[in-house]
């Protein structure tokens, strides 16, 4: 009996807990399976105390952005996983993946994602970070935004102001 128990909790736990909004709709209960570059991606940000650093995380992705947006969008568990490919996207990869930064910073579904990006506007292009900002105040979670932006442009501002200025 215990074995049998213990052989569900390693299947269990083998795989990426992840949710995909459209196959969400019709089985919530559905996890959706990562491709192979996002599989691979995932399996490196499994250690929570001593992360790889980016360039670690793209090394020899056809699609470094799309196997890390897969993750930070879909992967639920642990949490630190999609926060790192965000992370990342943010840091390295904003251009690309704008259409889903701007999304995050302004839809309430995505507000962890959201803020993530926001605390990493620093490292963006100041035109990306300017159309970024503006989704960020018009959007569903604006005060929280807000916060954030504020908090961010005060630890980063250099002297004359900058883009994160109102």
């Amino acid at each position: 009996m215990t074995s049998l128990w213990l052989a569900a909790l390693l299947a269990s736990c083998s795989a990426p807990e992840t949710t995909d909004r459209a196959s969400q709709k019709a089985d919530p209960a559905a996890p959706r399976r990562l491709s192979p570059e996002a599989e691979r991606v995932y399996q490196m940000t499994l250690e929570r105390d001593a992360p790889p650093p980016c360039s670690q995380l793209a090394r020899g992705l056809k699609d470094a952005p799309a196997a890390l947006l897969e993750v930070a969008e879909t992967v639920t568990a642990p949490p630190w996983s999609a926060v790192r490919a965000a992370t990342c996207l943010v840091r390295h990869h904003a251009a690309s993946v704008e259409p889903a930064l701007l999304r995050w910073v302004h839809e309430r579904e995505t507000m962890g994602l959201g803020l993530v990006t926001l605390n990493h506007l620093k490292h963006v292009e100041p035109a990306l970070a300017a159309r970024l900002i503006a989704a960020a105040r018009s959007g569903e979670y604006a005060e929280a935004a807000e916060r954030r932006i504020a908090r961010v442009a005060s630890a980063a501002t250099p002297p004359g102001g900058g883009v994160l200025q109102k």
